[in-house]
């Protein structure tokens, strides 16, 4: 069954191969709930041909992208995109347009009319996987729903919310394991404060990610100015299917995802470059997910490798420091899915986690690192060691 686009536009443009070939073209944009992209350009120009040479002489075609929308003076840009399929239309006046599918490599932004720096606009991210009950209640169509949790991160209101129709997508994805978007992530700023909620969505996925155990994608970001759009950028996301491992914290209480995000948003911050969590919470996220026993392992020691090869820098700059002893702080759960997770080992490896925990105040048990023992015979052999079950310690 064809999926059906979650956005489409229309309109023409010109597509600019970094050879230097320019087509002229009409185009159809779409983007799925997956958060996957097409461009579809139909074309006549003569330069199509030198497009249809290049294609077939090599496997990568790059090209960048700009039009407008059908009956507007709406901008459409795409930095890099890749072609990735070239066809033919008959016609019945013997015409033969090409058409060409390309994927965007970068977001794809759309500009409905420019605005001031200073101007305050409303930003809504769509994110892909999340599952969630909330704190308020909302009232929609005579009904209510507790569909929205307002958060105060650093100082800014920002608040999740349920993304219609919410129950059909929470069946399919639960009864599947497809991706969907969900809800979305909604404050006010200036124009000029964009980079700064891009960057605060940004770290809400990652913190949502590693609380839910399924990895949250942000799939558009819309700006609006009095409930007038007036730009959206489709963004590049990367998307994995809804998963059900392994949540760190219930959804289903929304004060605790509450609780969760906002206590832990400083002490990310404060160790997202030192220890570089972001890229270690994708890996384990990733490896929660995987089905293969020994990927869900190997990836999970990628992981771990990164958490170490950082621990030096962070120790130089957050050695007697805040010590993390909220309930909810990132590393509380980090260490936790860790300790539980049994993943890598290194010559020294046991060294860094014990002076780690020490430097953090973390408490634990030794036997907590006897999983040091797995790593090598796993990444050698491919496989668990004799007498190690891989259920009990995946």
């Amino acid at each position: 069954m064809l999926q059906k686009p979650f956005r489409e536009y229309r309109g023409v443009g010109k597509i600019i191969s970094f050879s230097g070939t320019e087509v002229a073209c009409e185009f159809i944009l779409q983007q799925f709930s997956s958060g996957r992209q097409v461009v579809v350009c139909a074309s006549q120009d003569p330069s199509a041909w030198s497009l249809v040479k290049e294609y077939g002489q090599k496997r990568q075609v790059r090209s960048s992208f700009e039009g407008s929308l059908e009956g507007s003076m709406t901008r459409v840009a795409i930095n890099l995109m890749d072609l990735a399929m070239v066809t033919h239309q008959s016609t019945q006046n013997g015409r033969e347009p090409f058409e060409f599918e390309f994927h965007p490599l970068t977001p794809v932004r759309i500009e409905y009319e420019q605005t001031e720096p200073n101007l305050q606009v409303e930003y809504r991210r769509g994110v892909t996987n999340l599952l969630f009950v909330g704190t308020q209640w909302v009232e929609k169509a005579n009904r209510r729903y507790l569909s929205r949790i307002p958060l105060k991160i650093q100082g800014r209101d920002i608040c999740l919310e349920w993304l219609e129709p919410y129950e059909d997508v929470k069946r399919r994805l639960t009864e599947g394991t497809g991706i969907e978007i969900t809800a979305e992530l909604v404050t006010r700023a200036p124009v000029a404060d964009r980079i700064w909620i891009t960057e605060a969505f940004d770290n809400i996925c990652v913190l949502l990610s590693f609380a839910t155990g399924t990895w949250i994608s942000g799939a558009y970001e819309d700006y609006s100015l009095n409930d007038h759009l007036i730009g959206t950028i489709l963004l590049a996301a990367k998307t994995v299917p809804y998963s059900h491992a392994y949540p760190v914290i219930q959804t289903v209480t929304g004060r605790t995802l509450k609780e969760y995000l906002e206590t832990t948003y400083p002490n990310y911050l404060q160790t997202k470059g030192s220890l570089g969590l972001d890229v270690v919470i994708e890996y384990l996220v990733h490896s929660k997910s995987s089905m293969l026993l020994e990927v869900k392992y190997l990836i999970g020691i990628i992981g771990m490798e990164c958490l170490t090869s950082h621990f030096l820098s962070y120790s130089r700059t957050k050695r007697g420091a805040t010590q993390f002893t909220e309930p909810y702080t990132i590393l509380n759960a980090l260490y936790r899915f860790l300790t539980k997770s049994k993943l890598p080992d290194r010559k020294t490896f046991r060294t860094y986690l014990e002076a780690l925990f020490k430097d953090i105040s973390m408490p634990y048990e030794p036997s907590d690192l006897d999983f040091i023992k797995i790593r090598g015979p796993l990444v050698h052999t491919g496989r668990f060691p004799n007498g190690k079950d891989p259920l009990k310690n995946s």
